[in-house]
């Protein structure tokens, strides 16, 4: 039978555009395919949900890499002040240097100034993101330090010191070695032996 027969018939039914697209597929008219389905992805665009409109465009694989980046900035963006957590990893993904550290600065300050988050983001962005300021090199580390202690997370102490060693006191430097499970054997060992 006629594609545009079974067309119409089937718009009497539904003019969702998914349907339409699986339709032209399996009519093998791929570019009408790819063209409802790009409808999808400005709907979700337009609607704001750049989530979605990324997944699906992915998905279907309906826009040339360089507009799909260009959707996935737009993504970033849109949560950069609400959620720098996601921007962050947006921007890592699609490698936006300049959002990563903006995400990354915001981010990172919110972690340090409200106790309770994880703090191995922090520090993480203290190694990529912000590895050339020191001075938040060294705010990281050391809040990162004291949630370790505070948390009994003693086998993080050797491998923060090791990062960040020159923030560091040798009192706090030998603290650590005491503290953390191997060494702590090691040195009940000694005692006993």
């Amino acid at each position: 039978m006629d594609t545009d027969i079974l067309e119409k018939v089937l718009r009497q039914f539904t003019d969702d555009t998914e349907t339409l697209a699986e339709f032209y597929e399996a009519r093998g008219k791929p570019l009408a395919a790819s063209a409802e389905r790009m409808l999808v992805v400005y709907q979700f665009r337009g609607e704001g949900k750049y989530a979605d409109a990324v997944r699906y465009a992915k998905q279907h694989n309906v826009i040339p890499l360089d507009k799909l980046r260009e959707l996935a900035r737009e993504w970033c963006e849109a949560v950069m002040e609400q959620q720098p957590w996601e921007a962050l990893e947006l921007a890592r993904e699609y490698h936006f240097p300049e959002l990563a550290k903006k995400a990354a600065v915001k981010r990172s300050e919110d972690i340090l100034v409200n106790p309770g988050h994880d703090v191995e983001p922090a520090v993480d962005i203290a190694k990529k993101e912000r590895a050339d300021d020191t001075d938040y090199c060294r705010r990281a580390a050391r809040h990162a330090y004291g949630e370790y202690i505070r948390l009994r997370h003693f086998s993080e102490l050797p491998r923060l010191i090791s990062q960040f060693r020159s923030f560091f006191s040798e009192e706090e430097i030998d603290l650590a070695d005491v503290l953390a499970p191997g060494r702590r054997w090691l040195l009940d060992r000694q005692k006993t032996g």
